[in-house]
């Protein structure tokens, strides 16, 4: 196999700096400030690129070519532009990840032990907050309540009424449903808080 020289691998690595540069660059003149996480792990919730206003995250990309796309397309940032929400999937047991009856022989999970979950970063009125939740028997279980978190947040209209959700979201006591999708979108129709306990059609009325 040939060996590839050296200074190859400098040229790519300055080519990446420079990459960053100027996403950095290009960030500040639209008045973001971009961080890169500090872990190279790619599975890590925080690896990526954080955009933020201020003190405020409002976007979360895993890559450079994520967050060059992002500082380009303006037009699907208007009015706060939606974010898709990642996440990841975990097992969990109060013996902790080394509990030898967490995993079969072949390294998968038994599903007789331990449960499911999931973590993920939500926005709040605080700042983003890391937000994991288990106690789900499978793992596709798990999976389809990250994404009804996902589909919330994907109703706020811009980055105030994503951080009301998210507030809701957090709020939601363990072994206690998220609420449906559509009670939020009438709400949010309304002109409610998304964490509100609703009012009557009377009350509506005569607003």
């Amino acid at each position: 196999m040939p060996m590839v020289p050296s200074h190859s691998f400098d040229f790519f690595l300055v080519m990446d700096k420079a990459r960053e540069n100027r996403a950095r660059r290009a960030a500040e003149r639209q008045g973001f400030t971009v961080r890169k996480s500090r872990t190279r792990d790619p599975l890590a919730i925080a690896y990526g690129w954080h955009i933020l206003r201020g003190r405020r995250e409002v976007a979360h990309l895993r890559d450079i070519g994520e967050l060059e796309r992002w500082l380009a397309d303006r037009a699907s940032r208007s009015g706060g532009g939606k974010i898709t929400m990642r996440y990841s999937i975990h097992v969990w047991c109060p013996y902790g990840a080394e509990c030898p009856k967490l995993h079969r022989a072949d390294k998968s999970w038994n599903p007789r032990h331990g449960s499911a979950g999931f973590a993920c970063r939500i926005p709040a009125s605080t700042g983003t907050r890391a937000l994991k939740r288990f106690g789900y028997k499978s793992k596709s279980d798990a999976e389809e309540a990250a994404k009804h978190v996902g589909r919330l947040l994907d109703l706020g209209p811009d980055e105030a009424t994503r951080c009301k959700i998210g507030d809701l979201v957090a709020a939601v006591k363990r072994d206690t449903p998220y609420p449906p999708v559509e009670t939020v979108r009438l709400r949010l129709g309304l002109g409610l808080d998304p964490g509100s306990a609703g009012i009557t059609t009377g009350e509506w009325l005569v607003r």
